[in-house]
Parts: structure tokens; C-alpha cells; sequence
């Protein structure tokens, strides 16, 4: 049941995975089964993805106080992660002994999971330390084989080197990110679609972004992982109007994966063109 509930979301089927995810969790304590409490991340994954940070936060405070998360501390750094991301981390004291209880569980998964929520932690205020924090989790993803949040910790680690004023390489790292996108669409990757997204209108391909946003945001919202880009969205629809923005976002919706990771990737192309030749 949690691994049905996390196929699902990543694919998407968001209430399907609620209800598996419940049921997962009804079923936690049941001494005839094998506890385990990752549904309590899935479910809070599916809470930021609709918009409700505080439930996403409340279901990781509870999955990470199961007895069973002792055994990998998922869920707690799930919520290390989320509260990074949301810019509710744990005061220092309580994030120092959950990093510290997280390194002794010795899952590479956790300690990934982590890092990247200190990493987000940080980024405003000391960006250098946060780029070599995502470059830590890509590097313990890389080596424990785990490719799907690898390519969620590259695109991360790309939105970081964007930030710090150098678009050309960020869109050059969004293309392993795109190309992942493409082949299986899981929505763990929309979230640095998004931040794709943010960077092209920041660079004026608004009618482009829009259709981007509209494949991205399909099916769930991603305003609270990608604070920028509801900003950003208003944005492009002052600047092209509308009725375009609206047209684009709807045509961007009604795209296939594939067919959305080839608008992307040309936009990629299109875009650092425009910035070799200094247009």
C-alpha cells in the first residue's frame, strides 16, 4: 500500500495515492505486518502539491514521531526537507540532533533528503554553503544508485547556480532534468520544470513559460516549492496578455510529456542561443 501510494503520486494520481496512503498508515500498527510509516511523506508530498503546507508539516511531525521511523528516520528528514523548502525549518538545536539521529539510521535516502532541506535552508543568505550542501546530495544519491531523486537534486542544484547569476549554465543542467521529465513524467520533477519555467520568463520567453507552466501544473500546484513562480506567472501574463496566457497554459496542458519535454528542451536551446549572441 505505501509503495502504491507513492507510485501514484508520482504519477499523478493524486487521490489514488491518498487513499492508499491512508490506508497504509491505518494499517502501521498492525503487529502482523512489517511497520513502516513512509505513506506519512507521501502524503505530506501530496498536501504541498495542493497547496496546504501546514497539513504537509503536521502529517511529517507525526510520521516522524512512529516508532517505525526510528529505523531509517524518512519522515524525518522529509521534514527537515519540507520545512527548508517552505522556510519553516526546526530551530537549530532540534535540526542538529535530527541530522545527527538521521546520520546514525545510515540511510542514503534520509541523509540526501537531509542535506537538501539545510541546503534550502541557507540559500538566500549564504548561497555558496547551500550549492555545496546540493552538491553533497547529488553526490550520496549518485553513489547508492537512487537515479529519480538524483535528477531532483541536480535540477535543485541547477536552480541554485541560476540564482547565482549564471543562466547559461543553469539551463544547460535543466536538460537532464527535462529529459527525465519526458521518458516518465513523475511529478517528484515538476518542481524543477517549475523553476525552469521561472527562469525563461526571467529571460523573456513568456509565451513559452506559459505553456511549460501549463504542462507542469496539470494536475497539481507547485506555488509553495517554487515561491517565485506565481509572481513570475503574473508577470508574463501583464506581458503578453490575458487571452494569450490563458491559450498558452491551456495548450501547455494538453501536451503529452514527451511532447512537453521537446517544447522544453527548444525553449533550453532557444533561450541560451539568445544569450551566447548577446540579443
Amino acid at each position: 500500500l505505501t509503495m502504491a501510494a507513492d507510485s501514484a503520486w508520482g504519477l499523478g494520481l493524486l487521490d489514488d495515492a491518498k487513499r492508499y496512503g491512508h490506508e497504509a498508515i491505518a494499517l502501521a500498527d498492525d503487529p502482523r505486518l512489517e511497520p513502516i510509516v513512509w505513506a506519512y511523506a507521501d502524503l505530506a508530498q501530496i498536501a504541498i502539491f495542493e497547496g496546504d503546507v501546514e497539513a504537509s508539516l503536521e502529517l511529517l511531525r507525526t510520521g516522524a514521531a512512529h516508532p517505525a521511523d526510528r529505523r531509517d528516520r524518512v519522515n524525518l528528514a522529509y521534514l527537515i526537507l519540507v520545512g527548508g523548502a517552505v522556510g519553516q525549518q526546526l530551530p537549530d538545536d532540534e535540526l542538529a540532533q535530527a541530522m545527527t539521529r538521521i546520520n546514525e539510521a545510515g540511510v542514503p535516502m534520509a541523509i540526501a533528503l537531509a542535506l537538501n532541506g539545510r541546503a534550502a535552508s541557507v540559500a538566500r543568505d549564504d548561497p555558496a554553503t547551500a550549492i555545496e550542501l546540493q552538491r553533497q546530495v547529488v553526490d550520496v544519491l549518485e553513489s547508492s544508485g537512487n537515479r529519480l531523486l538524483e535528477q531532483v537534486s541536480r535540477a535543485q542544484l541547477v536552480i541554485l547556480l541560476a540564482n547565482a547569476d549564471d543562466p547559461d549554465l543553469a539551463l544547460a543542467g535543466f536538460v537532464d532534468t527535462v529529459n527525465a521529465w519526458r521518458i516518465n513524467g513523475d511529478t517528484a520533477l515538476a518542481v524543477g520544470i517549475g523553476h525552469l519555467v521561472v527562469l525563461l520568463a526571467q529571460l523573456g520567453h513568456y509565451l513559452g513559460a506559459a505553456q511549460l507552466y501549463g504542462a507542469a501544473t496539470r494536475t497539481i500546484l507547485l506555488d509553495a516549492l517554487v515561491p517565485e513562480l506565481e509572481a513570475t506567472m503574473a508577470i508574463a501574463r501583464e506581458a503578453i496578455g490575458d487571452d494569450a496566457f490563458r491559450g498558452a497554459r491551456a495548450a501547455g496542458g494538453a501536451l503529452s510529456y514527451q511532447a512537453a519535454g521537446e517544447l522544453a528542451c527548444d525553449l533550453i536551446t532557444h533561450a541560451r542561443a539568445e544569450l551566447t549572441s548577446g540579443l
